[in-house]
């Protein structure tokens, strides 16, 4: 059986994959990293790593714009 924590954070990875596929990778991108963020204990460490590789896909998908400083 599954603990909160574990559900909540399948629940934010489920919104991130939701907003790459509509292509929305802002909020992919946020979503992603508050799994990151929030979820530190070493038993989420699985939630961590998926978190980290949907970044890199998405990295791939649509890269970041380099920011220049003029």
């Amino acid at each position: 059986m599954t603990t909160a924590n574990e559900t909540a954070a399948t629940n934010w990875l489920a919104l991130g994959q939701y907003f790459a596929i509509k292509r929305q990778f802002p909020q992919a991108r946020a979503t992603y990293q508050r799994v990151i963020d929030t979820y530190t204990n070493p038993t989420d460490k699985p939630y961590r790593e998926q978190a980290l590789r949907a970044l890199r896909d998405l990295d791939i998908l649509n890269p970041p714009t380099p920011t220049t400083n003029p």
